[in-house]
């Protein structure tokens, strides 16, 4: 990675983490990002698509996370035709066990 960081931890909401990760991804295809997303609190009771509020954020995430996702497959295709190495996707599997307690301990 050009700031010599190898590896990530990214911190953000958790319907905001795809889109965090892909925008990252290609931003610095060389470094290892940790998810560690944040779950909010105080959502409404009741099924998220009975809240036409939930429905609406879900659906502007999503719509946002389309465009990013196409530019990061864009990215990996053009290096992969120009012969540069490229690092696989990230999984966004969450932190490791160490960092995951950090986390918790708070």
């Amino acid at each position: 990675a050009r700031n010599g960081f190898g590896s990530i931890l990214v911190v953000t909401s958790a319907r905001h983490m795809p889109r965090g990760l892909s925008e990252l991804a290609r931003a610095s295809p060389a470094t290892n990002f940790h998810a560690a997303p944040v779950h909010p609190t105080g959502r409404p009771d009741g099924p998220w698509w009975t809240n036409l509020g939930q429905v609406r954020l879900l659906l502007q995430e999503y719509a946002k996370f389309l465009p990013s996702a196409g530019r990061y497959l864009a990215a990996r295709a053009r290096a992969a035709f120009d012969g540069r190495e490229t690092a696989a996707p990230r999984s966004p599997a969450g932190p490791s066990p160490a960092v995951r307690n950090t986390l918790t301990s708070s």
